[in-house]
């Protein structure tokens, strides 16, 4: 039985739902209930398959542009390595700082400093793309220095300053404004903060129907 004015909760029989002129219900003889307030949790839902908050496509895009710029200079690298033991001076653009020297320790010296180059412009972009996808907000400021150190590979292979593009198009998608609110939602999932379901309106207290006495 459900009685919907307030001024008739004395005439209730026990058992019976009443509800006020406010919205509030109560069971006669029991405990007053309030209709659960909506609870809004700012930021992408959370995947319940993995517990993570599900990535905006800009950070998709942006980690696989960076890691694409350090596949890029690492088999530009590699390239000018191997180009290296037949045409030295056309390996790399550096290696042709040396002309037509033939010197073994100056060669020895370039080659070293352009396994260097390629380290840092691999690593840095791997590093930077590899921490956007896990939701780190500093990765904003680290794609734009990984798109910086990225200009490095000018000084090898010519094709190589391709891997330039992916990390200029990576660290710019990383500021637009779809961004900021994973990386928040990333954060509160680091630091184990309770995240928040739909709201349940529809509460039923007492017995279910179907074990109800059939006499009362």
């Amino acid at each position: 039985m459900t009685i919907t004015s307030s001024s008739d909760a004395s005439d209730a029989p026990s058992g019976s739902t009443i509800v006020d002129d406010a919205g509030a219900s109560s069971i006669s003889g029991g405990i007053a209930t309030v209709p659960a307030a909506a609870v809004a949790t700012p930021g992408p839902p959370i995947n319940p398959a993995t517990g993570e908050p599900l990535r905006p496509w800009p950070v998709r895009l942006a980690s696989c542009g960076l890691w694409l710029a350090a596949m890029g200079s690492g088999v530009g690298l590699l390239a000018s390595m191997w180009l290296a033991i037949s045409d030295f001076p056309n390996a790399a653009r550096l290696f042709g700082f040396l002309g037509t020297d033939t010197s073994p320790l100056p060669r020895v010296g370039l080659a070293a400093l352009a396994a260097l180059i390629g380290i840092i412009v691999c690593g840095t972009t791997s590093v930077v793309g590899y921490y956007s996808w896990r939701g780190y907000a500093w990765t904003r400021v680290g794609g734009i220095v990984a798109a910086a150190v990225s200009l490095l590979t000018l000084f090898l292979q010519t094709w190589t300053a391709l891997a330039i593009v992916p990390a200029l198009v990576g660290a710019a998608l990383l500021w637009l404004p779809s961004v900021p609110p994973f990386f928040q939602a990333w954060a509160r999932v680091r630091r184990g903060e309770p995240t928040y379901g739909a709201p349940i309106d529809a509460v039923f207290y007492g017995p279910l129907p179907r074990y109800a006495d059939p006499l009362t």
